[in-house]
């Protein structure tokens, strides 16, 4: 009882001690360093990463001894009391198919002329993955894009090796009904700008097919005009060697946690996946060597005393994309239901002047990714439409873009915020009903491609996004009231922006529909729809705010209180001045 009391007494004088964000940037800025994080990249970008695999096992060992050298322990029994600023451990799950392990590959011109044209040393990526091991010499034939059956039409591909520019996917569909071997697609991505890079070579894989060991090669514009400059005179030979494996493995998740001493059950999860084509040096070791750094930093200021050991718990993983995720929620869904914001990290190292991407916060779901409307806008990504039930209201989208915008401010950094797109490893998360930000570049002209390498590398951009994510994830596992009137003032300025946005797109629509009443009537009714389902949004999310602090007050709860109903005049207001009740 007597240790209970000190404690009760003793952690709000700690809270009173945290640091507001600007000191804590101002902290984390100072310590977090870029170089680390670019070795990092260094090492990942050596080895094609597929989760399961042999090389993805040696990045994950890699970052388990940068955990040893920090001062974390491996959790087990004997040593997780030794390890005093947190622990790590590997999980291990099931996959499903063999581990595809490429090892070499050549494309050669046999006749008219002798040539190599691509190989595997050079450019790994013009191996697809799943493709298996095959030495071939045979005919090549060209089908235009290749990707429906009138392209195969009084065309004889069987036995023969076809070359398309359509996508690998569809080319080896309608190639490998047709009795072909295998394919070489020239497909390259317009945003890879091959007619800038005619070098360049789109990273893409096949589906695993135990019954039909085929292979999927890709080759550059360059590459392919010369085929087509030689298949124009006559028949042309080419060699392919494939030198691959499948192996059983065990897909491998690395977890680090930095336990919180009060409400160790809550907790903000950051997340990179590590698999990757190579080099993959943006996407995604530079995500995966971004977190080790933040792990790295934190741990260093907890040493320091330059922070406080938190009151939630902080974990860090490491995944193969999408399906490492999914296994540590479904191996943990009581951890995973008591988290409370999620960060994924995802293509953060873009040296913008290079790539030409930005960075970009990826939004929880919120009615612009129903109703997209000025400003917001969707990358050349995707433009995901949601309907209403896959809404999460949530006070961590303006809470962590208000962050980055302080993180901005201290330097030349360009950064901007998107509606859900997807693609990530936010969306198992947000299928399980926590709130998941992703942190990412994009466009980037070298995306997927053979020139995503460390050259298009920024450590500078890499402790921007670090430190950002740091400070918000920080920030939420050790909240003072002072946090707490930073993330409701955040959301405050959202909301009223927000509605006051929809107000003059609203009345733009309303403007623009003419003199019908019966017209307007509609417009009308679909634009209180928009700006009730923003209101309804923000109000949900003032109301989530209940769980932001540790213990909740009186005094906050009279704050939401107080935002919620101002909201409310707010909409009541715009409805009257607009004429949308």
């Amino acid at each position: 009882m007597l240790k209970k009391t000190l404690f009760i007494l003793l952690f709000p004088a700690t809270i009173a001690a945290q640091p507001p964000i600007d000191s804590l940037l101002s902290v984390v800025n100072e310590q977090f360093n870029g170089a680390a994080a670019y070795s990092h990249v260094r090492f990942f970008s050596q080895f094609w990463r597929v989760a399961g695999g042999k090389d993805f096992n040696t990045c994950v060992e890699y970052i388990s001894r940068v955990l040893d050298s920090i001062g974390l322990g491996p959790f087990n029994e004997e040593t997780s009391i030794k390890a005093p600023f947190g622990r790590y451990y590997v999980q291990e799950d099931s996959l499903f198919q063999p581990v595809w392990n490429p090892m070499d590959a050549r494309l050669s011109i046999i006749s008219p002329a002798e040539t190599i044209l691509q190989t595997y040393a050079s450019t790994p990526v013009m191996l697809c993955q799943n493709s298996f091991p095959v030495d071939t010499i045979a005919e090549l034939v060209y089908v235009g894009k290749g990707d429906s059956e009138n392209d195969y039409v009084d065309r004889n591909v069987r036995g023969k090796i076809v070359f398309g520019d359509a996508g690998v996917k569809a080319l080896f569909h309608f190639a490998l009904l047709h009795g072909a071997l295998g394919v070489v697609s020239s497909m390259v991505r317009p945003f890879n700008h091959p007619e800038i890079f005619p070098g360049i070579i789109s990273e893409e894989g096949i589906s695993y097919n135990a019954a039909m060991h085929s292979f999927g090669v890709k080759i550059s514009s360059r590459s392919a005009g010369y085929l087509k400059s030689l298949l124009s005179k006559g028949r042309v030979t080419a060699h392919i060697s494939i030198t691959t494996a499948f192996t059983s493995g065990i897909l491998r998740t690395l977890v680090a946690e930095i336990p919180g001493r009060e409400k160790s059950d809550e907790r903000v999860v950051f997340v990179a996946h590590l698999d990757h084509y190579k080099p993959g040096s943006n996407d995604n070791a530079s995500g995966s060597a971004t977190l080790a750094e933040m792990l790295s930093t934190f741990v260093s200021l907890l040493k320091q005393g330059k922070i406080l050991t938190p009151a939630r718990t902080l974990t860090f993983l490491w995944v193969g994309e999408y399906n490492g995720t999914s296994a540590w929620i479904k191996a943990h869904p009581e951890e995973t239901k008591n988290t409370v914001a999620v960060f994924n990290l995802d293509m953060t190292g873009e040296d913008a002047s290079k790539t030409g991407g930005q960075l970009w916060m990826e939004r929880v779901p919120d009615p612009a990714s129903v109703w997209l409307r000025p400003p917001d806008k969707h990358t050349e990504w995707s433009a995901t439409t949601l309907t209403e039930d896959r809404l999460l209201p949530t006070w961590l989208n303006d809470f962590y873009f208000s962050i980055l915008q302080g993180q901005a401010a201290r330097s030349d950094w360009k950064i901007g915020q998107h509606p859900f797109e997807g693609g990530s490893d936010n969306e198992p998360f947000l299928k399980a009903g926590i709130p998941a930000v992703t942190n990412w570049h994009f466009t980037d002209c070298f995306y997927h491609s053979s020139m995503d390498d460390t050259d298009k590398v920024n450590p500078a951009e890499m402790k921007n996004v670090g430190t950002a994510a740091l400070v918000a994830g920080y920030a939420i596992v050790f909240p003072s009231n002072k946090i707490f009137q930073y993330a409701i003032s955040s959301l405050r300025t959202a909301a009223k922006w927000r509605l006051e946005n929809e107000a003059v797109n609203s009345k733009a629509s309303l403007d623009s529909v003419g003199r019908s009443q019966h017209q307007y009537f509609l417009q009308q009714q679909k634009e209180k729809i928009i700006l009730d389902a923003w209101t309804k949004w923000y109000d949900e999310a003032f109301q989530s705010l209940k769980s932001f602090s540790i213990t909740s007050s009186l005094s906050e709860e009279k704050s939401i209180a107080q935002e919620r109903q101002a909201l409310q005049s707010l909409r009541k207001e715009i409805g009257e001045r607009i004429g949308i009740e």
